[in-house]
C-alpha cells in the first residue's frame, strides 16, 4: 500500500470501516490505521459503506437494497485502456469544454476529483492536471490507483501529468500558482433522483459515503471556481439538470448523458 495523503478530515461520514478481503487482515489494518476508521470482522448490517481492503481496494455499500457489486478505480485495467485509446480531443465533449481541441496542454484543476477518471482522461489527452479531493476516502483510493497506473507501462506517461491533493477545494484552490489554474472543472455529485447514464450503483455508494450535508453548498464551489480560474470553469451536470447554482452558463456543450456549461473567470 502506498504512502498516505494529508487530510482535513478524520472520516466520511458513510463509511463504517474497512473489511479484510482474502484473509488479508494485515493489508485491511493498515488501510483502518490509515484512514482512522474501525477495522471490521465482518460486513456489517447497518446502512453506509465499508472499504474492502483488496487489491484494488474498492468501496461497498452495505445495508437494505445496497449495491451487491464494490466500487473501485484501477487504471492499469484493459476495460480502461480501452476507453482512453478510444478517446480524442476533438470528440470528447469534456476535452472541448476544456478547450483541448485548440490547445495542446491547458493547465486544468480538477477540483471535485472524486475517482479521478476524467482528470485521467483529461492527462491521457495532453492536459496538466491537479486533482483536489476533499474526501479522505476518496483521495486515498484515487492515490492508490495513481501510484499503481504509473507503474504500469502503458497509462504512466499520461499520469506523471496528473498530481493530487486532498483538501477542501475552497481552502487549496486559492493557494495554487495561477499558472496552474487556466481552467477549473467542477463535477459536483447529482442530486438524489437525478438520472445520469451508467452512474446508478457509483451514485448510490458515493451518496452512502458523503450524504448531501457533508457536502459544500452548490453556490460556493462555483464562487471559488471562478475567483480562482483564469480562463474559464468548466461544470458537469446531467442533460436535464438545471444550472450550478442557478447560474446560467455562458455557454453549453453537449454529450449523449451529460452536458459542460462553461462560465467565464
Amino acid at each position: 500500500m502506498q504512502g498516505s495523503l494529508p487530510s482535513e478530515h478524520p472520516l466520511d461520514p458513510g463509511l463504517l470501516g474497512v473489511l479484510a478481503v482474502d484473509g488479508e487482515r494485515e493489508r485491511a489494518a493498515a488501510w483502518a490505521q490509515r484512514l482512522g476508521a474501525p477495522l471490521l470482522s465482518a460486513a456489517p448490517q447497518a446502512a453506509g459503506v465499508v472499504l474492502r481492503a483488496g487489491r484494488p481496494p474498492a468501496l461497498q455499500a452495505t445495508g437494505p437494497g445496497a449495491p451487491r457489486h464494490p466500487l473501485a478505480v484501477d487504471f492499469t485495467d484493459p476495460a480502461w485502456r480501452r476507453r482512453l485509446a478510444g478517446t480524442s480531443a476533438r470528440r470528447d465533449p469534456l476535452a472541448r469544454a476544456v478547450g483541448l481541441h485548440r490547445r495542446s496542454a491547458p493547465a486544468v484543476v480538477d477540483a471535485t476529483a472524486g475517482l479521478g477518471r476524467d482528470a485521467a482522461v483529461l492527462a491521457h489527452l495532453g492536459a496538466h492536471v491537479v486533482a483536489l479531493e476533499a474526501s479522505p476516502v476518496l483521495a486515498a483510493l484515487l492515490a492508490e490507483a495513481l501510484a499503481g497506473g504509473r507503474e504500469a507501462p502503458e497509462p504512466a506517461v499520461a499520469l506523471e501529468r496528473l498530481s493530487l491533493r486532498c483538501g477542501d477545494l475552497r481552502r487549496l484552490l486559492p493557494a495554487l500558482p495561477e499558472a496552474c489554474r487556466e481552467v477549473v472543472y467542477l463535477d459536483p455529485m447529482f442530486p438524489a433522483g437525478s438520472t445520469r447514464g451508467g452512474v446508478g450503483r457509483e451514485a448510490q455508494i458515493l451518496r452512502a459515503l458523503l450524504p448531501a450535508e457533508a457536502q459544500a453548498p452548490e453556490a460556493e464551489l462555483l464562487e471559488h471556481a471562478r475567483a480562482a480560474a483564469t480562463r474559464r470553469v468548466v461544470v458537469k451536470r446531467s442533460r436535464r439538470a438545471p444550472a450550478l447554482a442557478a447560474q446560467a452558463p455562458t455557454r453549453s456543450l453537449h454529450g449523449r448523458a451529460v452536458r459542460f456549461d462553461l462560465y467565464e473567470p
